[in-house]
């Protein structure tokens, strides 16, 4: 069994001698790969990102993106998560159908106020104590010490 395989098998309904799920490829991300898998037992995104070591070079703090991901769902603005291996990358939630802005969209009156009802949504969730304070600045830095790190 390939990784791919491997991952694909913790979809629900996707595991040994159920039916092969229909997978389609979905845009989007630099460093995660995700798909949308649709098996017996419904539609699923897996999201399949950088092993941990490499995820944490890239600044990525797992344990975080877990708990924001919970902490939105359970507040109706995200899918919810249904399966996490944050030292494999591997994430599966539930897939939302739905369209992504179009080119220009913040010259659209409706989506600039559907995006302000969902960031308003957004700051009314409590953040998890998994989700440390983001300084822009510090980030910055930051990522600029990596990139350095990188190429000189």
């Amino acid at each position: 069994m390939t990784p791919f395989e491997a991952a694909v098998a913790w979809v629900p309904g996707c595991g040994a001698g159920e039916a092969v799920p229909r997978l389609q490829p979905l845009t989007g991300g630099l460093s995660n790969r995700a798909f949308r898998v649709t098996s017996a037992a419904g539609d699923f995104v897996l999201r399949l990102g950088p092993p941990l070591p490499e995820a944490q070079r890239l600044g990525v703090d797992r344990d975080a993106e877990i708990a924001a991901q919970r902490a939105a769902a359970a507040g109706g603005i995200a899918p919810q998560l249904v399966l996490a291996d944050p030292v494999a990358g591997i994430l599966v939630m539930e897939y939302v159908a739905g369209e992504a802005p179009p080119p220009g969209w913040s010259g659209d009156a409706g989506w600039r106020t559907g995006f302000a009802a969902l960031l308003a949504a957004l700051r009314r969730l409590p953040v998890p104590p998994q989700v440390p304070p983001v300084s822009l600045p510090s980030r910055l830095l930051e990522l600029h010490a990596r990139l350095r790190a990188l190429d000189p």
